[in-house]
Protein backbone atom coordinates (compact mmCIF):
# COMPACT_ATOMS: atom_id res chain seq x y z
CA UNK A 1 0.00 0.00 0.00
CA UNK A 2 0.77 3.67 -0.85
CA UNK A 3 0.15 6.60 1.00
CA UNK A 4 1.27 10.82 1.18
CA UNK A 5 1.73 11.72 4.21
CA UNK A 6 1.33 15.84 4.13
CA UNK A 7 3.45 16.87 7.26
CA UNK A 8 3.28 20.06 9.39
CA UNK A 9 6.60 21.27 8.05
CA UNK A 10 9.24 20.13 6.02
CA UNK A 11 10.70 16.94 6.22
CA UNK A 12 14.36 17.42 8.25
CA UNK A 13 16.76 14.15 8.78
CA UNK A 14 15.04 13.60 11.98
CA UNK A 15 11.62 12.94 10.38
CA UNK A 16 12.64 10.83 7.52
CA UNK A 17 14.42 8.45 10.13
CA UNK A 18 11.65 8.11 12.06
CA UNK A 19 9.08 7.66 9.32
CA UNK A 20 12.15 5.39 7.61
CA UNK A 21 11.84 2.98 11.12
CA UNK A 22 8.30 2.50 10.17
CA UNK A 23 7.41 2.44 6.27
CA UNK A 24 9.21 2.66 3.37
CA UNK A 25 10.09 6.23 1.88
CA UNK A 26 9.69 6.44 -1.65
CA UNK A 27 9.43 10.35 -2.69
CA UNK A 28 10.24 13.25 -0.91
CA UNK A 29 8.85 16.67 -2.35
CA UNK A 30 11.10 19.50 -2.36
CA UNK A 31 8.51 22.02 -3.49
CA UNK A 32 5.58 21.05 -0.57
CA UNK A 33 6.01 18.96 3.06
CA UNK A 34 5.10 15.64 1.60
CA UNK A 35 6.83 12.26 1.97
CA UNK A 36 5.02 9.28 -0.84
CA UNK A 37 5.60 5.85 1.86
CA UNK A 38 5.00 2.30 0.67
CA UNK A 39 3.87 -0.43 3.53
CA UNK A 40 2.71 -4.07 3.12
CA UNK A 41 1.27 -3.23 7.00
CA UNK A 42 -2.42 -1.49 7.00
CA UNK A 43 -1.84 -0.75 10.90
CA UNK A 44 1.09 1.48 10.14
CA UNK A 45 -0.91 3.88 8.44
CA UNK A 46 -2.77 4.44 11.51
CA UNK A 47 0.08 4.84 13.63
CA UNK A 48 1.79 6.89 11.11
CA UNK A 49 -1.40 9.27 11.19
CA UNK A 50 -0.61 9.55 15.20
CA UNK A 51 2.57 10.92 14.73
CA UNK A 52 2.81 14.79 15.80
CA UNK A 53 4.57 16.02 12.49
CA UNK A 54 2.07 14.49 10.63
CA UNK A 55 -1.02 16.77 9.13
CA UNK A 56 -2.75 14.09 7.37
CA UNK A 57 -2.60 11.24 5.19
CA UNK A 58 -4.18 10.28 2.26
CA UNK A 59 -3.92 6.43 0.18
CA UNK A 60 -1.84 7.44 -3.37
CA UNK A 61 -4.31 7.06 -5.78
CA UNK A 62 -4.32 5.67 -9.18
CA UNK A 63 -4.91 7.87 -12.36
CA UNK A 64 -6.57 6.64 -15.72
CA UNK A 65 -5.04 7.68 -19.17
CA UNK A 66 -7.74 10.08 -20.77
CA UNK A 67 -7.94 8.45 -24.28
CA UNK A 68 -11.00 7.27 -25.87
CA UNK A 69 -11.26 4.57 -28.00
CA UNK A 70 -7.09 20.47 -35.52
CA UNK A 71 -4.89 22.02 -35.82
CA UNK A 72 -6.03 25.10 -37.77
CA UNK A 73 -8.93 25.13 -35.01
CA UNK A 74 -6.69 25.80 -32.44
CA UNK A 75 -5.35 28.80 -34.04
CA UNK A 76 -1.23 27.42 -34.78
CA UNK A 77 -1.35 27.25 -38.08
CA UNK A 78 -0.51 31.20 -38.21
CA UNK A 79 2.43 31.07 -35.89
CA UNK A 80 3.90 27.66 -37.95
CA UNK A 81 3.93 29.57 -41.01
CA UNK A 82 5.52 32.19 -39.53
CA UNK A 83 8.38 29.45 -38.61
CA UNK A 84 8.12 29.58 -35.28
CA UNK A 85 7.51 25.76 -33.98
CA UNK A 86 9.03 25.57 -30.91
CA UNK A 87 12.82 25.91 -30.31
CA UNK A 88 14.39 26.29 -27.20
CA UNK A 89 10.96 24.62 -25.48
CA UNK A 90 11.15 22.10 -23.56
CA UNK A 91 7.81 20.01 -22.81
CA UNK A 92 7.53 17.10 -20.47
CA UNK A 93 5.36 14.54 -21.46
CA UNK A 94 4.42 12.06 -18.17
CA UNK A 95 2.74 9.67 -19.45
CA UNK A 96 2.89 5.60 -20.33
CA UNK A 97 6.54 6.61 -22.24
CA UNK A 98 7.36 7.49 -25.77
CA UNK A 99 8.71 5.16 -28.67
CA UNK A 100 12.12 6.44 -29.18
CA UNK A 101 12.79 4.17 -32.02
CA UNK A 102 10.17 6.83 -33.58
CA UNK A 103 12.81 9.01 -35.64
CA UNK A 104 10.37 11.98 -35.29
CA UNK A 105 10.04 11.51 -31.45
CA UNK A 106 13.35 9.44 -30.41
CA UNK A 107 16.01 12.55 -31.48
CA UNK A 108 14.17 15.54 -29.86
CA UNK A 109 13.87 12.98 -26.37
CA UNK A 110 16.68 15.37 -23.84
CA UNK A 111 16.00 13.52 -20.85
CA UNK A 112 13.73 10.39 -19.66
CA UNK A 113 13.28 8.30 -16.77
CA UNK A 114 11.51 5.69 -15.72
CA UNK A 115 8.61 5.92 -12.48
CA UNK A 116 7.02 2.32 -12.42
CA UNK A 117 9.64 0.18 -12.36
CA UNK A 118 9.01 -1.97 -15.66
CA UNK A 119 11.45 0.00 -17.91
CA UNK A 120 11.23 2.88 -20.42
CA UNK A 121 9.28 0.73 -23.17
CA UNK A 122 5.63 2.57 -23.77
CA UNK A 123 3.70 -0.88 -23.63
CA UNK A 124 0.36 0.91 -23.78
CA UNK A 125 0.49 3.93 -26.65
CA UNK A 126 -0.72 6.36 -25.27
CA UNK A 127 2.67 8.47 -24.38
CA UNK A 128 3.77 8.05 -27.27
CA UNK A 129 0.71 9.36 -29.11
CA UNK A 130 0.43 12.42 -27.13
CA UNK A 131 3.78 12.97 -28.14
CA UNK A 132 3.34 12.50 -31.32
CA UNK A 133 0.33 15.51 -31.20
CA UNK A 134 2.30 17.77 -29.62
CA UNK A 135 5.35 16.96 -32.15
CA UNK A 136 2.70 17.81 -34.80
CA UNK A 137 2.69 20.96 -34.03
CA UNK A 138 6.12 22.32 -32.30
CA UNK A 139 8.07 20.03 -34.72
CA UNK A 140 11.34 21.86 -32.73
CA UNK A 141 10.52 21.47 -29.50
CA UNK A 142 12.47 19.34 -27.21
CA UNK A 143 11.09 16.26 -24.80
CA UNK A 144 11.13 15.10 -21.58
CA UNK A 145 9.88 11.27 -21.50
CA UNK A 146 8.40 10.61 -18.02
CA UNK A 147 6.85 7.03 -17.35
CA UNK A 148 4.50 7.10 -15.26
CA UNK A 149 1.76 4.19 -16.61
CA UNK A 150 2.27 0.87 -16.64
CA UNK A 151 1.38 -1.94 -18.39
CA UNK A 152 -2.26 -1.93 -16.27
CA UNK A 153 -2.75 1.35 -17.95
CA UNK A 154 -2.87 3.59 -14.42
CA UNK A 155 -0.40 5.81 -13.26
CA UNK A 156 0.44 5.84 -8.92
CA UNK A 157 -0.50 9.41 -7.73
CA UNK A 158 2.85 9.17 -5.77
CA UNK A 159 4.55 8.68 -9.33
CA UNK A 160 3.10 11.33 -10.83
CA UNK A 161 4.61 13.38 -7.85
CA UNK A 162 7.95 12.30 -8.63
CA UNK A 163 7.65 12.86 -12.45
CA UNK A 164 6.41 16.67 -11.59
CA UNK A 165 9.05 17.66 -9.81
CA UNK A 166 11.71 15.85 -11.91
CA UNK A 167 10.50 17.68 -14.84
CA UNK A 168 10.92 20.64 -12.64
CA UNK A 169 14.35 20.14 -11.69
CA UNK A 170 14.99 19.06 -15.22
CA UNK A 171 13.75 23.08 -16.02
CA UNK A 172 10.64 22.05 -18.37
CA UNK A 173 8.64 24.77 -19.93
CA UNK A 174 5.39 22.77 -20.46
CA UNK A 175 4.19 19.81 -18.42
CA UNK A 176 1.71 17.76 -19.91
CA UNK A 177 -0.60 15.67 -17.98
CA UNK A 178 -2.89 13.45 -20.52
CA UNK A 179 -4.19 10.93 -17.58
CA UNK A 180 -5.95 11.97 -14.11
CA UNK A 181 -7.45 10.38 -10.62
CA UNK A 182 -11.25 10.35 -10.70
CA UNK A 183 -12.26 12.17 -7.62
CA UNK A 184 -14.10 14.92 -5.86
CA UNK A 185 -11.28 17.75 -5.40
CA UNK A 186 -11.41 21.64 -4.88
CA UNK A 187 -7.48 21.66 -5.44
CA UNK A 188 -6.04 20.68 -2.45
CA UNK A 189 -5.21 17.52 -2.74
CA UNK A 190 -1.10 16.46 -2.88
CA UNK A 191 -1.03 16.26 -6.33
CA UNK A 192 -2.55 19.51 -7.24
CA UNK A 193 -1.14 21.57 -4.27
CA UNK A 194 2.22 20.53 -6.18
CA UNK A 195 1.15 21.09 -9.68
CA UNK A 196 0.33 24.86 -7.73
CA UNK A 197 3.56 25.05 -6.50
CA UNK A 198 5.16 24.25 -9.83
CA UNK A 199 3.02 26.71 -11.82
CA UNK A 200 4.18 29.31 -9.41
CA UNK A 201 8.07 28.87 -10.22
CA UNK A 202 6.66 29.57 -14.16
CA UNK A 203 5.66 26.48 -15.69
CA UNK A 204 2.83 25.86 -17.61
CA UNK A 205 0.93 22.78 -16.75
CA UNK A 206 -1.23 21.72 -19.09
CA UNK A 207 -4.25 18.47 -18.36
CA UNK A 208 -6.59 16.92 -19.09
CA UNK A 209 -10.07 17.77 -18.08
CA UNK A 210 -11.35 13.88 -17.93
CA UNK A 211 -13.66 11.99 -19.80
CA UNK A 212 -16.39 11.58 -16.70
CA UNK A 213 -18.76 13.64 -18.92
CA UNK A 214 -21.18 15.04 -19.29
CA UNK A 215 -21.70 14.80 -14.87
CA UNK A 216 -20.99 18.14 -13.76
CA UNK A 217 -17.82 18.07 -10.89
CA UNK A 218 -16.08 15.04 -12.84
CA UNK A 219 -12.80 17.13 -13.89
CA UNK A 220 -9.95 14.84 -12.71
CA UNK A 221 -6.87 15.77 -10.57
CA UNK A 222 -4.45 17.46 -10.94
CA UNK A 223 -7.18 18.92 -13.68
CA UNK A 224 -8.72 20.73 -10.33
CA UNK A 225 -5.26 22.46 -9.28
CA UNK A 226 -6.15 26.07 -9.31
CA UNK A 227 -3.36 27.13 -11.70
CA UNK A 228 -3.38 24.86 -13.73
CA UNK A 229 -4.68 24.63 -17.65
CA UNK A 230 -7.31 22.50 -17.58
CA UNK A 231 -8.34 21.00 -21.07
CA UNK A 232 -11.96 19.97 -22.53
CA UNK A 233 -13.19 18.33 -25.75
CA UNK A 234 -15.40 19.80 -28.28
CA UNK A 235 -16.39 18.01 -32.14
CA UNK A 236 -15.79 19.46 -35.41
CA UNK A 237 -19.22 21.45 -34.90
CA UNK A 238 -17.84 23.15 -31.89
CA UNK A 239 -19.93 21.29 -29.50
CA UNK A 240 -18.69 19.80 -26.20
CA UNK A 241 -17.76 16.12 -26.09
CA UNK A 242 -20.48 14.38 -24.42
CA UNK A 243 -17.05 12.41 -22.52
CA UNK A 244 -15.43 15.20 -21.57
CA UNK A 245 -15.53 16.25 -17.93
CA UNK A 246 -17.90 19.04 -16.53
CA UNK A 247 -16.85 21.07 -13.78
CA UNK A 248 -19.68 22.85 -12.10
CA UNK A 249 -21.17 26.72 -11.42
CA UNK A 250 -18.85 26.81 -8.21
CA UNK A 251 -15.74 24.83 -9.77
CA UNK A 252 -14.28 27.24 -12.43
CA UNK A 253 -12.92 24.18 -14.45
CA UNK A 254 -11.78 23.31 -17.44
CA UNK A 255 -10.00 26.87 -18.33
CA UNK A 256 -10.63 26.06 -22.38
CA UNK A 257 -11.34 23.36 -24.60
CA UNK A 258 -9.63 21.97 -28.17
CA UNK A 259 -10.41 19.63 -30.39
CA UNK A 260 -10.91 16.22 -28.63
CA UNK A 261 -11.11 13.78 -32.00
CA UNK A 262 -8.03 13.61 -34.22
CA UNK A 263 -6.52 11.20 -36.80
CA UNK A 264 -3.53 9.36 -36.95
CA UNK A 265 -2.64 7.43 -39.71
CA UNK A 266 -5.83 5.03 -39.99
CA UNK A 267 -6.54 5.81 -35.89
CA UNK A 268 -9.67 7.85 -34.95
CA UNK A 269 -9.08 8.81 -31.42
CA UNK A 270 -11.04 10.86 -28.93
CA UNK A 271 -10.85 12.30 -25.23
CA UNK A 272 -9.35 14.94 -23.29
CA UNK A 273 -6.02 13.34 -23.76
CA UNK A 274 -5.99 14.23 -27.49
CA UNK A 275 -7.12 17.88 -26.36
CA UNK A 276 -4.30 18.26 -23.90
CA UNK A 277 -1.45 17.97 -26.04
CA UNK A 278 -2.72 20.07 -28.73
CA UNK A 279 -2.88 23.51 -26.31
CA UNK A 280 0.64 21.92 -24.96
CA UNK A 281 2.19 22.03 -28.48
CA UNK A 282 0.17 25.75 -29.42
CA UNK A 283 1.61 27.09 -25.93
CA UNK A 284 5.15 25.79 -26.97
CA UNK A 285 4.68 28.10 -30.25
CA UNK A 286 4.21 31.05 -27.76
CA UNK A 287 6.87 30.18 -25.95
CA UNK A 288 9.28 29.65 -29.18
CA UNK A 289 7.97 33.66 -30.07
CA UNK A 290 7.35 35.95 -27.08
CA UNK A 291 9.20 36.11 -23.70
CA UNK A 292 6.46 35.94 -21.13
CA UNK A 293 5.52 34.98 -18.17
CA UNK A 294 3.04 32.15 -16.69
CA UNK A 295 0.30 34.87 -16.23
CA UNK A 296 0.93 36.77 -19.60
CA UNK A 297 0.73 33.09 -21.18
CA UNK A 298 -2.73 32.76 -19.91
CA UNK A 299 -4.03 36.04 -20.03
CA UNK A 300 -3.11 35.66 -23.67
CA UNK A 301 -4.59 32.63 -23.74
CA UNK A 302 -7.72 33.89 -21.94
CA UNK A 303 -8.08 37.18 -24.82
CA UNK A 304 -7.01 35.35 -28.12
CA UNK A 305 -10.30 32.50 -26.62
CA UNK A 306 -13.41 32.25 -28.14
CA UNK A 307 -16.67 31.60 -26.36
CA UNK A 308 -18.45 29.67 -27.75
CA UNK A 309 -22.62 28.69 -26.78
CA UNK A 310 -21.72 26.53 -23.94
CA UNK A 311 -22.05 27.03 -20.44
CA UNK A 312 -19.14 28.62 -18.37
CA UNK A 313 -18.61 25.09 -16.33
CA UNK A 314 -18.44 23.13 -19.93
CA UNK A 315 -16.00 25.41 -21.75
CA UNK A 316 -14.18 27.97 -19.18
CA UNK A 317 -12.77 30.88 -21.46
CA UNK A 318 -13.53 28.60 -24.79
CA UNK A 319 -11.70 27.67 -27.60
Amino acid sequence: MRAILMLKERADEDILTKLSSKVKIIFVSSLINAVGIETEAIDEISEIKKLDFVKNVSISEKADILLRDAINSIGALEMMRQNYLGFGVTISVIDSGINTSDPSLGYFIKNEKDFTGEGLFDSVGHGTIVAKIIKSIALESDLLNAKVVDMSNQADEIDMMAALEWSYNLKANIINFSLGIPRKCKGDCPLCMLTDKIIESGIAVVVAAGNSGPLQNSITCPGNARKALTIGSIDKENNIADFSSRGSRELHKPDFVAPGIVKIGKLQLAGTSISAPLVSGSIALLLSKYNMTYDILFKTLKESSELLDLERYEQGYGK
